[in-house]
């Protein structure tokens, strides 16, 4: 019983997706640790490979932007060769996740186009980025106010349907709060002091870089804090704008130890992962008796689901979506199960798999007068192509005939609600993986 397959793209005119048609380019944002020992060259490397990356990868019109830290956050403006130098004093409560809010101090505009005429000019401004000497292995980082610094800056864009990549480039873990992972004078840490729980700053930092993770995705501020603050709160609770500004988190790090914090801040990395498919949002449809069971991908966002948009019904569950939990269990649990997640970059090999749940038939009684000869499952990725500079909606449709359209009944006929006459297990052969579409 051989399934078939059909995938069909949709480019979607700018006059029917106008509201969330984008005017801006990319913007790349490389986020520099200054920390260098005073006998490595390390930091005039990395600016170099920076340089390299900006002169053969990124296309012209794209907007560049830099932000260095050690003790302190530096934010560059690159156009007027201004540095505004930022501290955890300089903004109010930021140690407290709980407490992320909007700020003022980070409204300014600190980004700039690039083009045939400037490239130079901000290539020599990257390579004369100055390192801070150290002989500490754990200096006063403040890798964490760096984190905050750039999600608050992009999460208050005023361009609409803003789309960023931060780089972020760090040589150890942070020390200072927000996001504080050890104390300078801390031994080298392993993953098995986590396990032990010897990792004293670890669920208030988790729940830090989580928040963050959050607001990457478009959610917005009062709303992420709220979802990791509530036990009861899920992300399939709240939609989210689709013109909203998203970003994704690539970290490059290197440190002698695991306090270098990939624990609490990999939720941060992988929610906001991602460069080929932007702005990703996909939906999963199925026939009747087939459920949506659960999505195995290293990042992503869960959106409520799309049989249920009223928050009136939020309670229930469709009967197309997976009960794992069991009809006792608690309706607030049950929010987290959905049919629709996004991402805000997927790449063409990053691969997901999605499992299933039949419902199978008790009898071939029942079998039979169900009548159900095929079922299907449909895949609908939308995303924002930024070479065509508008939307494209991939729909990719799985077809399996049934047990029911092969077998013959008491008129000889195929596909009749008659008794079948041979009793013998008849299973529904379904798909329980997906694996690369996109």
């Amino acid at each position: 019983m051989r399934e078939t397959s059909t995938t069909i793209d949709y480019e979607l005119p700018h006059d029917i997706t106008e509201n969330t048609t984008t005017a801006s380019p990319l913007t790349y944002y490389f986020v520099i640790d200054r920390y260098q020992h005073s006998e490595e060259e390390s930091l005039n490397k990395l600016l170099a490979s920076i340089v390299s990356t900006i002169k053969n990868n990124i296309p012209l019109g794209s907007m560049i932007g830099i932000m260095t830290f050690n003790k302190s956050v530096q934010l560059h403006k690159i156009s007027t060769k201004e540095t505004v130098e930022i501290s955890r004093d300089d903004i109010p409560n930021c140690d407290k996740y709980w407490k992320i809010n909007s700020n003022n101090l980070l409204r300014n505009n600190y980004v700039i186009e690039l083009s045939e005429n400037n490239m130079d000019s901000i290539i020599n401004y990257i390579l004369n980025i100055k390192p801070t000497y150290t002989e500490k292995h754990k200096p006063s980082r403040s890798t964490g106010l760096a984190h905050y610094i750039y999600s608050i800056m992009f999460s208050q864009s005023r361009v609409k349907n803003f789309i960023g990549k931060v780089l972020f480039f760090t040589s150890g873990a942070c020390t200072e709060f927000p996001g504080k992972i050890v104390d300078e004078n801390s031994p080298i840490r392993s993953h098995k002091d986590i396990y032990d729980l010897e990792a004293p700053f670890f669920p208030e930092a988790s729940k830090f870089y989580t928040v963050l993770s959050y607001i990457a995705n478009g959610q917005s501020i009062a709303q992420s804090v709220e979802i990791v603050k509530s036990s009861s709160s899920k992300t399939t609770q709240y939609n989210i704008d689709q013109a909203s500004p998203v970003w994704s988190v690539s970290l490059y790090a290197g440190s002698l130890d695991q306090t270098l914090g990939s624990y609490q801040i990999k939720d941060m990395i992988t929610r906001a992962i991602g460069l080929s498919h932007h702005k990703a949002l996909l939906e999963v449809s199925t026939s009747i008796g087939l459920k949506t069971s659960k999505l195995i991908f290293n990042g992503g966002y869960a959106l409520p689901s799309s049989y249920h948009k009223s928050s009136k019904y939020n309670h229930l569950y469709h009967i197309k979506i997976d009960d794992e939990l069991g009809e006792f269990d608690s309706p607030h649990a049950k929010k987290a199960f959905t049919n629709r997640w996004k991402f805000n970059e997927l790449k063409k090999d990053d691969t997901l798999s999605l499992f299933f749940k039949m419902e199978s038939a008790k009898s071939t009684e029942d079998l039979s007068n169900g009548s159900i000869t095929e079922i299907f499952i449909q895949f609908k990725l939308k995303s924002w192509d930024v070479v065509k500079n508008k939307w494209v909606t991939r729909v990719t449709t799985i077809r399996k005939p049934t047990t029911l359209s092969y077998v013959k009944t008491s008129t000889g006929k195929k596909n009749h609600q008659s008794m079948i006459l041979k009793e013998q297990n008849l299973h529904l052969v379904l798909i329980k993986e997906f694996g690369r579409f996109c």
